[in-house]
């Protein structure tokens, strides 16, 4: 089962830092504007590669994630469970797939906890199936779409040693654009190693 291909439909409506905040950590006049643009940019980059390096989401995002079907319950996933690729699950939003006959059929949030647990206490976290319930039938061959919310909903909450990682990763790419990264990157996967979620 593909569990990692997913895409960030609606992304955080703020940043962790104001461009005012971004210019001042990575050492640039706040009178000078000729850069207000690229920096902009970075603020943004800073977080994705934060997040991607992590597999989290720090920032409040919508999310949908594809699989190759329901899953199997089994040694590896006894709870018929799905493996969501960013954590700080806030809440699903819903389910996708096809049936037996060709037709689409989306349950919504109310409807997938009918049948579904999300815990987010373990990490990754996983959507998983109750135990009286059983996984519908797709169509040969169709995909199961997860759409759901994570991230922290209080950017006071994004620990500083994140924030200080994303600062790294500004200054390296602002002071050597177009260069291959320097020791700074690893300073940078250094600060989040231990945030990182690994895959099992």
């Amino acid at each position: 089962m593909n569990q990692l291909a997913y895409q960030v439909t609606v992304q955080p409506a703020t940043e962790p830092f104001t461009l005012a905040e971004a210019k001042e950590r990575i050492e640039v006049e706040a009178s000078s504007t000729l850069d207000d643009a690229y920096i902009t940019d970075l603020i943004v980059a800073a977080r994705q590669a934060a997040e991607n390096y992590t597999n989290r989401a720090f920032f409040t995002q919508t999310v949908k994630q594809s699989f190759e079907s329901f899953p199997t319950i089994c040694k590896m996933t006894p709870k018929g469970e799905f493996v969501l690729a960013k954590n700080q699950v806030q809440s699903i939003v819903s389910i996708t797939y096809t049936d037996e006959a060709g037709a689409e059929v989306v349950l919504d949030a109310a409807a997938v906890l009918l049948s579904y647990r999300l815990n987010n206490i373990i990490e990754p976290a996983r959507l998983q199936l109750k135990s009286d319930k059983s996984h519908p039938t797709i169509e040969v061959g169709s995909n199961v779409v997860i759409e759901y919310v994570a991230g922290w909903t209080d950017i006071a909450k994004v620990p500083a040693v994140v924030k200080q990682a994303m600062i790294f990763w500004m200054r390296e790419a602002f002071d050597n654009v177009g260069n291959p990264p320097s020791q700074k990157i690893t300073a940078f996967e250094r600060a989040l190693s231990f945030y990182k979620i690994e895959w099992i």
